[in-house]
């Protein structure tokens, strides 16, 4: 009973050792591949994403050269402006720029608020109502 559980065991384990090294043969052939640049995928290689490619539409949005001409004709005009004009036109966008900040900090507050309302909310409930419902 001894002996044929052994030699089970020692089968078992040479399957093992075979296995082992035929996916050792497999993945040394991959690293291989890798360095010759024949695995170009970079689905193949997880986490390996030196290979990755930013779409068309995304490299013509991130170009400066396509804001260009918008930037050189405000240039223009504001340079055409007179001196009274660019002030009024600096005036104007510190403005503009001052209440845009003040709405988004604005916006900022509220929802604070609202997230401190829902926890007092929230602890009010689990102290208070929570608690009567299991003394009854």
């Amino acid at each position: 009973m001894k002996s044929s559980n052994n030699s089970n065991w020692q089968q078992r384990l040479q399957e093992l050792e075979a296995e082992v090294n035929q996916t050792a043969g497999q993945s040394s052939e991959q690293n291989q591949r890798q360095t010759n640049g024949q695995n170009n995928n970079p689905e193949s290689t997880p986490g390996n994403y030196t290979n990755y490619t930013i779409p068309e539409e995304l490299k013509a949005m991130a170009n400066p050269a396509r804001y260009q001409p918008l930037l050189d004709r405000t240039l223009v005009w504001f340079n055409a402006l007179p001196q009274v004009g660019k002030i009024a036109v600096v005036v104007v966008g510190a403005f503009v720029t001052f209440s845009v900040l003040r709405s988004v900090l604005q916006l900022v507050a509220a929802i604070a608020s609202l997230a401190i309302l829902g926890v007092l909310l929230y602890l009010g409930y689990k102290f208070l109502v929570a608690n009567q419902i299991t003394d009854k």
